[in-house]
């Protein structure tokens, strides 16, 4: 695993197994949660982007090593920061899980998603239709979860996805950091809340915001037409 930084505030981390397949075997599931969760505490870090090295596979994993998988999965759902996925091959079991695990995905033309868990679809909130067509084929090409909503953008080529994925962190980076925390944890806790939890949740979360020595930088800067600046508190 390799990371490097890609402008202010953008993590590249690289799936570095090339000659595996980018395999995600037990020990490298591990330290991926590990990188995860020290990209999460480094508050010069605001959004973390994950690739495969090369151009045929993003990552590959086996059936076994589920407890790390599931780990990873609960890392995944409880991080403070946006984690794009940019998905320059095959994904398949726990490299689909991973890829589908992330918050937005963007992918090469070539790649594909293959052997992945029913019930990771299902967190998708994909379409019913949609989710019996996964459950029957249990594959798909880009085009195909693009157009099932599973994708936010495909592009020709590696370099081009790589691109894209740093303007949108970019884009990312311009707003406040805690409204983006207070977003993430509205969206991955309160979909596995009833309407009335989540909408309290919600409406908690808008309250601490709105405290926030940002939320009165956002209103100056927008009254006095220029961007803001943001300090994270």
């Amino acid at each position: 695993m390799t990371m490097e930084q890609r402008g202010a505030g953008i993590a590249l981390l690289t799936i570095s197994r090339e000659a595996e397949n980018n395999l995600l075997d037990a020990a490298a599931l591990c330290e991926l949660t590990g990188q995860l969760i020290a990209l999460d505490q480094d508050s010069r870090v605001r959004v973390v982007i994950i690739t495969g090295a090369g151009e045929s596979y993003f990552a590959t994993g086996s059936d076994d090593d589920f407890d790390e998988r599931d780990r990873l999965s609960a890392t995944l759902t409880r991080l403070s920061k946006p984690v794009i996925a940019a998905v320059n091959g095959l994904a398949s079991g726990a490299g689909a899980e991973l890829a589908l695990g992330c918050h937005l995905r963007l992918a090469t033309a070539q790649a594909g998603f293959a052997a992945f868990r029913d019930d990771l679809i299902s967190d998708q909130r994909a379409e019913r239709g949609s989710f019996d067509e996964l459950h029957n084929s249990r594959s798909l090409t880009a085009a195909e979860a693009m157009a099932l909503g599973l994708l936010n953008q495909v592009t020709e080529t590696r370099a081009e996805m790589l691109s894209a994925c740093e303007q949108l962190a970019a884009r990312i980076c311009l707003n406040a950091p805690f409204a983006i925390t207070c977003t993430l944890a509205a969206v991955s806790r309160g979909m596995r809340m009833n309407d009335d939890d989540a909408l309290f949740l919600e409406t908690a979360l808008f309250s601490l915001c709105f405290a926030t020595d940002d939320m009165q930088e956002g209103t100056r800067a927008f009254l006095e037409k220029r961007a803001p600046r943001f300090t994270g508190r």
